[in-house]
This record gives C-alpha cells, structure tokens and sequence, in this order.
C-alpha cells in the first residue's frame, strides 16, 4: 500500500496539534539556511503536484531525533516509493 505524500503531511501536523504556520516553524527551526512557510505546508497538504524540496527531508533525517525524523522518513517514502519498494 502506497502512503499518500498529502495525507503524510496533514497526519503529522494533525498528531503534533500544530497549525499549518506553527508546523512549519517547528519543522524548520534547527536547520540552518532552510525554511518553509505555512503556505508552503497548506501547498503540501492540498495540492498532489506541490513537490518539496528533498533536501530539507535529508536535512531532517540528520539533524532531529524526534517525530521530525519519522515525518522525514515518511514523507520520503510517499514521494519516492521506488526506493523504498522491498519488490526487486
């Protein structure tokens, strides 16, 4: 079963009880030189073209060791289920 990379997004700011302003903010406030807006989550949530940059999920990956990590990890696996296919 493929994750959807919108319902990724409104499931964890869901859980963590955040607006789409306060989602971002909390996303990003220890990754140095990367923000996003929550115009750019509501983007994310509405929109299935929006495409994120990948480079803030590695930088999450890194950096976090909370629900930022898994939300990183998540949203990975929704944009690019190739990858994480166990189907060789």
């Amino acid at each position: 079963m493929e994750i959807n990379f919108q319902e990724v997004v409104k499931e964890y700011r869901r859980i963590q009880g955040l607006s789409v302003r306060g989602f971002a903010e909390k996303l990003t406030e220890e990754l140095v030189d990367i923000s996003v807006s929550g115009e750019t989550i509501s983007k994310w949530e509405n929109d299935p073209n929006r495409a994120p940059d990948l480079y803030l999920f590695f930088n999450c990956i890194t950096t976090y060791t909370d629900w930022r990590r898994s939300f990183a990890v998540d949203a990975l696996m929704a944009l690019m289920p190739q990858v994480f296919s166990k189907d060789d």
